[in-house]
């Protein structure tokens, strides 16, 4: 369901609707779990929270309910909640791939080896199923082909197609002003030579 609405790209109408069913049945664990990872996908990580949180006794044995929570941390800043939310996922009955690629993620620069042997994990867990994403098992190959790279060359970070931090740099209006304002500099000094010139 959630792979449909983020296909679908209506997240905004989905979260409104899964809010008011909750309104109307406290009780349910399916509305919260659903706004909270939809807003996650948003980039709303302590909004995500807010309806995960509550939820970590209820789903205890759930790894979704700790990936999700991981990710918002990593995404926030707190590698530290993340990599221990991640860990405890890892030892639950119920194994699920995205555990150890979202602990690559946050690993792939501190401890390299755990995250090339982590996508390995996922790739293998993956490999032939009906419910994995193809274009994703693509990417995390790639993702493991130039972290192998990275790790023999010891660089001190390893670029690749990496989901998280999700929020860029260039994208917080922060790093917009300073591009606006890099094209408005060169632009500039494209004019006053071209002026000169003439």
């Amino acid at each position: 369901l959630l792979a449909m609405y983020l296909r679908g790209q209506d997240t905004e109408r989905a979260i409104e609707f899964w809010k008011t069913w909750y309104a109307k049945h406290p009780d349910d664990v399916v509305a919260p779990f659903m706004v909270g990872v939809l807003l996650h996908y948003g980039n709303e990580f302590v909004e995500s929270d807010r309806w995960l949180v509550p939820l970590k006794d209820r789903l205890h044995d759930e790894p979704r309910i700790f990936v999700y929570r991981a990710m918002n941390a990593f995404n926030l800043g707190d590698g530290k909640t993340a990599r221990e939310l991640l860990d405890a996922a890892a030892l639950l009955p119920v194994v699920d791939p995205d555990v150890y690629y979202c602990r690559a993620e946050i690993t792939r620069d501190t401890e390299r080896q755990l995250a090339i042997d982590d996508l390995g994990r996922y790739l293998a867990l993956t490999d032939g199923t009906p419910h994995a994403s193809i274009e994703k098992q693509a990417r995390v190959k790639l993702m493991y082909d130039e972290l192998l790279v990275c790790h023999e060359e010891n660089h001190d970070r390893c670029s690749g197609p990496w989901e998280h931090p999700r929020k860029a740099w260039w994208q917080l209006p922060k790093g917009i002003g300073l591009i606006s304002t890099s094209l408005v500099l060169v632009g500039l000094v494209i004019f006053a030579l071209r002026r000169r010139r003439s």
